[in-house]
């Protein structure tokens, strides 16, 4: 989202580089680029005007302020991929690759996985599409009209984990070409560049299409059935471990976006929940409502529906739309669904799912809806070292530390007379059996103090077995 230029490439970003007059939002806007010696080849998903050098510079059109803004531009001498699936042309451009990144494998791949998003949504509504595939370390991506920036580590390709992560993240930001830059809310339709745009429904938009990103990898067959339930049965752990479910629903999550979700703090894990990943399990839990319930095709079916309906000139779409669509697709009232998932907080009862899809559970069945979040771990906190301190930096809210009332900032000294080292001091707790209560020395603010902890067991992992039966086979197309 901001701008990189050294001497190997340039990433500029229109957003934080162009200027216009707000009369002219909607005017066309022409960019010509002047490469440097350096710089071997330019790439940008707009159209080179006539005459122009497409790959050296433009210059190029965009047909509006928008589209010149949503279309980032890459300067350097990356390798350059070509691949066509159906009517539209795909460029890949790969900067910093090394001998560990295969990259015919990687194209092959690609073009396996967008055929299956073509497949998913009835066709491909882009001429021409790129993926700026960045190995430069870190992990990321950003969803445009025409291209997706992604950035990965070199050695991505190394590990199965790490390339089924490249993977889903191609998915993820590709799935975007459509649930956010074609069918998007309606608040996104009309884009105001000087204040910002909150809005309700970020858990369609980002909750959604992260469910789909690795259920689409696993229909590609480029994952195993058993690597995407353990990537489900995750997501469904961590979701159960995050204590802010039950006190910010999932619509405030979306609307705060703007002043919470990336300005994280001690107690964000206790006091918010992250609308990618709760959104992601609403569309597992509706998904699986709307398949028990006869839709052969399941939220599939609604997702393209909702691309008909509201896409384009269809004017996007509000929350109350979407309810009443997956209302009528699925043959009754979900208001009640939607109001206790998405506008009321409370945990997340997904048994119902897993057992209308055919899925085994490990070792216990979920606790049903509006039971108490599981503790983050035996003792409830996360403390590190600084300034050569063994520092509490979070507190984990109903959990063992949180009722010993320990505090964010609290230093600890010893237990039960020991002293704690600063490195890797939670390992001397690992020694103490569950259920023991255990004697604290913590300075706080220059004050010691000594607080009782009782310790519980850790939270069971949920692991998904295995699936069967024909709504399984089904909803995995397996």
């Amino acid at each position: 989202r901001t701008n990189f230029v050294d001497a190997d490439f340039a990433l500029v970003v229109g957003a934080a580089t162009f200027f216009t007059q707000p009369a002219a939002q909607g005017a066309p806007h022409q960019v010509e680029v002047r490469l440097p010696d350096a710089y071997a080849r330019c790439i940008v998903a707009l159209p080179c005007v006539a005459g122009g050098a497409a790959h050296a510079g433009g210059p190029y059109l965009a047909a509006s302020y928008d589209a010149l803004v949503d279309a980032p531009l890459y300067a350097g001498s990356g390798q350059l991929q070509q691949m066509q699936v159906g009517e539209t042309a795909f460029e890949v451009l790969t900067e910093g690759a090394d001998a560990r990144w295969d990259a015919q494998r990687a194209l092959a791949d690609l073009g396996t996985l967008v055929a299956t998003h073509a497949a998913f949504w009835g066709g491909l509504p882009m001429a021409r599409y790129v993926f700026f595939n960045l190995l430069t370390g870190s992990y990321g991506g950003l969803e445009h009209h025409d291209c997706a920036v992604l950035m990965a580590d070199p050695a991505a390709g190394q590990s199965r984990s790490g390339y089924l992560g490249w993977l889903g993240l191609c998915s993820h930001e590709f799935f975007h070409a459509f649930n956010v830059k074609r069918l998007r809310p309606r608040e996104l339709q009309a884009l105001d560049y000087e204040a910002p745009m909150p809005l309700p429904t970020l858990w369609v938009a980002e909750g959604f299409t992260a469910y789909y990103d690795t259920l689409l990898v696993r229909r590609a067959g480029l994952s195993s059935e058993a690597e995407y339930l353990a990537h489900l049965s995750k997501d469904i752990a961590r979701l159960q471990r995050t204590p802010g479910q039950s006190h910010q629903a999932l619509s405030e999550a979306s609307y705060d976006a703007w002043i919470k979700f990336y300005h994280r703090d001690a107690n964000s894990d206790n006091a918010t929940v992250s609308y990618y990943l709760k959104g992601s399990l609403v569309a597992f839990a509706l998904d699986a409502m709307l398949r028990a319930g006869g839709l052969a095709d399941g939220l599939d079916a609604v997702m393209r529906a909702a691309h008909a309906q509201f896409a384009g000139a269809g004017g996007g779409y509000t929350m109350a739309q979407w309810v009443a669509l997956c209302s009528r697709l699925h043959g009754a009232d979900l208001s009640a669904f939607f109001a206790t998932a998405v506008e009321q907080p409370g945990t997340l009862g997904l048994q119902p799912a897993l057992t209308a899809l055919g899925l085994q559970a490990s070792p216990a069945p979920l606790p049903p809806a509006g039971a108490p979040p599981l503790t983050a771990s035996t003792l409830g906190l996360r403390a590190s070292e600084r300034d050569g301190r063994l520092q509490v930096q979070e507190v984990v809210r109903d959990g063992p530390a949180w009722h010993a009332g320990l505090n964010v900032e609290d230093e600890l000294l010893a237990v039960d007379g020991r002293r704690l080292p600063a490195r890797d001091g939670l390992a001397a707790f690992a020694a103490h059996a569950a259920g023991s209560t255990l004697s604290l020395l913590v300075a706080r603010r220059q004050r010691l103090r000594t607080l009782q902890l009782t310790t519980t067991p850790p939270p069971p992992t949920l692991t998904l077995l295995t699936g069967s039966g024909d709504a399984y086979r089904a909803w995995l197309q397996v």
